[in-house]
């Protein structure tokens, strides 16, 4: 989909191969540490991909060709509909198969994933998992 920047979204940085997981609406949760409330934003691919075994397996299950996935930039955007704590119900739609990677964390709700036309380097780089990558924040 191709769509204008829009300069005050928020931007998640995410590993590959989830980012692209999400993007094709297969893993329709993200675990993090903390909650969050409902908002919109970019998905920023780190430069690092995942190391967990699990994200190798997904990549086969899904025919991902991780190599060939874009890092180090803007690739779409997701709206995140709501956060609760993890269960072990959500490995499925997580894409994990471990139930502890989940014990004391949360789970986003992922919906309407877009991704871009062509991935898009960020004008301003990520300190931590949200950042703004198309304005200084107060800009």
């Amino acid at each position: 989909m191709n769509y204008e920047l829009e300069l005050n979204r928020l931007g998640l940085t995410i590993q590959q191969p989830w980012a692209e997981l999400i993007l094709r609406g297969v893993k329709t949760l993200e675990v993090r540490s903390v909650s969050t409330p409902p908002k919109s934003v970019y998905l920023y691919t780190s430069r690092k991909l995942s190391s967990l075994p699990d994200a190798l397996r997904a990549c086969e299950q899904y025919e991902v060709e991780i190599e060939t996935l874009p890092c180090g930039m803007v690739v779409g955007k997701v709206d995140i509909t709501s956060s609760r704590p993890a269960t072990a119900d959500d490995l499925t739609a997580t894409c994990l198969t471990d139930p502890d990677l989940l014990a004391d964390h949360y789970v986003w709700e992922l919906t309407n994933p877009e991704r871009l036309k062509s991935p898009v380097p960020a004008t301003y780089k990520p300190f931590g998992m949200w950042f703004y990558p198309f304005q200084r924040k107060g800009d």
